[in-house]
């Protein structure tokens, strides 16, 4: 049986490729866009904590999400989002302060409306889409790398 364009991101992200092996982005857009928008409330339910990972594709944000050590991201409302969790050197996380903070809003992307994170102090936009309860693929829109196009990248609910 073939399988949903859901299980095989999931595939990409269990089996380590989506981190592993090279990606262009017009293949992980093919993805992307048959998978179903959500709605910024889902973000944060649950508890709102979110660990992820992103996609190869050679973009510039990911040696930098390396760099800084990132883990994921924090939903305690809509209106308040930790966008840039690290790692600690004892295995936790914390929230990197100089990235501020963020909030979710619904916004068309792709021709879509679904759950967006914009973040206060930075022109940067996530767009997300739901792969399951538990899991989303995401994609980083920022001026700061606008001529390297976007970066691709997964959470899982914790």
């Amino acid at each position: 049986m073939p399988q949903t364009t859901e299980q095989r991101v999931l595939e990409l992200i269990s089996s380590g490729a989506a981190e592993k092996q090279h990606h262009q982005a017009g293949e992980l857009f093919l993805l992307f866009d048959q998978l179903s928008p959500i709605h910024p409330n889902d973000l944060a339910a649950r508890g709102g904590n979110w660990v992820g990972g992103g996609f190869e594709t050679g973009h510039p944000a990911g040696p930098w999400l390396q760099e800084i050590k990132w883990v994921g991201k924090k939903f305690y409302s809509t209106d308040d989002v930790q966008p840039i969790l690290a790692e600690t050197p004892d295995g936790g996380k914390e929230w990197l302060e100089e990235w501020g903070r963020a909030k979710v809003i619904e916004a068309k992307y792709r021709g879509v409306y679904t759950a967006t994170m914009v973040y206060d102090d930075y022109p940067i936009f996530d767009y997300f889409r739901r792969l399951n309860d538990d899991f989303v693929m995401g994609v980083m829109e920022t001026k700061k790398w606008k001529d390297e196009g976007v970066s691709f990248f997964w959470l899982q609910r914790a």
